[in-house]
């Protein structure tokens, strides 16, 4: 009995090797696959206005607003530029110089965009006065950028004035 465990048990070896050598195998590969595309917005979302306030046609310059707010969404390493535009029915270019109307009155309110709170860079839609920036490796991906302003006098017919900026972001 013990010989024909043994005999059994060499049977089934045998039996495994040849069945491991009459295995074969086909093999191939394939890839996975994605694009990514570069993507930016700009957003303007309340409380995001250029906000001069409320002055006394006797207040003496400068008047300068309360920052604007630009927020930009770009994907990683994406360079962008971001150029403001004062509305050119009032007058407005693309260096920032803007003029804010009335409905009440035909004076046309001047006004200047800066880039900076010192109210030194201008900020336009043409090269040399656009902002620059890139979304780098591990910044957040939401950027804010504030918008500077400076009226030169507010000797003007009392009333409410205002202007829309165009914001035109490139990437």
């Amino acid at each position: 009995m013990f010989k024909n465990a043994i005999a059994a048990a060499a049977l089934l070896v045998v039996a495994g090797f040849a069945g491991q050598a009459m295995a074969q195998t086909s093999t191939s590969s394939f890839k996975a696959k994605i694009t990514i595309q570069k993507a930016c917005d700009v957003t303007t979302t309340a409380p995001t206005d250029l906000n001069f306030g409320s002055h006394l046609t006797t207040d003496a310059p400068p008047n300068e607003a309360t920052p604007g707010t630009i927020t930009v969404n770009c994907s990683k390493n994406t360079p962008y530029t971001i150029g403001l535009r004062p509305s050119s029915a009032n007058g407005g270019d693309d260096n920032g110089n803007g003029k804010m109307s009335s409905t009440t009155s035909s004076d046309l309110v001047p006004y200047k965009l800066y880039q900076d709170a010192g109210r030194t860079t201008l900020w336009g839609n043409v090269s040399g006065n656009v902002l620059s920036g890139t979304r780098a490796s591990g910044d957040p991906v939401a950027k804010t950028y504030q918008v500077y302003g400076k009226v030169p006098s507010v000797d003007f017919t009392p009333a409410s004035y205002e202007d829309t900026v165009a914001v035109t972001l490139t990437y």
